[in-house]
């Protein structure tokens, strides 16, 4: 029953990544793990910062379960993992939302988590057999569903090819600045802070600061993606910014025909008007410009 999450493992011990008989001192020596855990933390933080943006508290669940969970549609072989924990037989969790399901009939209109999940099976298109996930329930029906999960991914996408985008021009450095990065504790503990306000101005904050080499010039940035050009949208985020007193804030726009570069005032008094990037007022060539361009497009298309 294990052994298919076992040869899955199994294999990747052979990969060149992995010593296991110098284990430790691997863990220690190989950039490789160093750069997986970032990378893990990276994405953690990104889903963290979406759904608490969404007002959606993050729930720590179980990891073992007396109840069979494996899923059972068309499409899936998974075979539960059993284990003894003292003197109980007991099973590996394959999905975390048996535990998250009640919360949202009452409590919650929505919940997350970020945790592990294991299943007995071959890893296809489908699903992998060992990995961390971040799931979530949520009130509402199919379409509420693909609006939240389409907006995590588009979003991330976006925000990194704008941080890549003006790495470009050598002009400047780039600090994530949205209130995940600068007031973590505070994002886990949203509902049991006194003070709402001062969270919700921190809550949206811009998602990036802007310095120039000279160190002359400091520009906060908030990036959004939108799959159509609407100006009353656009608009919105424009007033959102203004009006949690971040006055002289830019909005990066980015959608399927361009990238988009304004001032939230200018944005405002254009009645939500904004402009395509200018990449010579900012050092960029037109060529990454489309390079990048055509790169958001292939990750949203897909």
């Amino acid at each position: 029953m294990i052994s298919k999450l076992y040869n899955c493992f199994n294999n990747f011990m052979k990969t060149a990544y992995y010593d296991k008989i110098n284990h430790i001192s691997n863990l220690l020596d190989d950039p490789y793990y160093a750069n997986l855990i970032k990378l893990r933390n990276i994405i953690e933080i990104g889903c963290d910062t979406y759904f608490q943006s969404l007002n959606a508290p993050k729930v720590d669940l179980f990891m073992a379960t007396k109840g069979v969970s494996s899923p059972m549609g068309k499409g899936s072989d998974s075979t539960p993992i059993p284990f003894m924990l003292g003197e109980e037989k007991v099973f590996l969790v394959d999905s975390s939302q048996f535990g998250m399901e009640p919360l949202v009939q009452k409590s919650f209109d929505m919940v997350y988590c970020y945790l592990p999940s294991f299943r007995g099976e071959d890893s296809d298109y489908r699903h992998l057999n060992q990995l961390n996930h971040c799931e979530a329930e949520l009130q509402g029906g199919y379409e509420k569903c693909m609006l939240v999960a389409e907006n995590l991914i588009k979003g991330k996408i976006t925000e990194l090819i704008f941080d890549l985008l003006f790495r470009t021009s050598g002009r400047f450095d780039i600090i994530p600045f949205g209130y995940e990065n600068t007031l973590p504790e505070l994002a886990q503990h949203q509902d049991n802070l006194e003070l709402k306000e001062v969270l919700d101005n921190i809550k949206h904050s811009p998602d990036f600061i802007l310095i120039s080499q000279d160190k002359k010039r400091v520009f906060l940035v908030e990036v959004k993606h939108r799959k159509y050009h609407e100006k009353e949208k656009i608009l919105k985020i424009a007033e959102t910014i203004l009006n949690n007193h971040y006055d002289h804030s830019w909005v990066f726009v980015a959608d399927h025909d361009g990238f988009y570069f304004d001032p939230a005032n200018t944005i405002k008094n254009n009645n939500g008007e904004i402009n395509l990037l200018r990449p010579e007022d900012w050092g960029i060539s037109p060529e990454a410009v489309q390079e990048y361009l055509q790169l958001l497009n292939k990750y949203i298309q897909s």
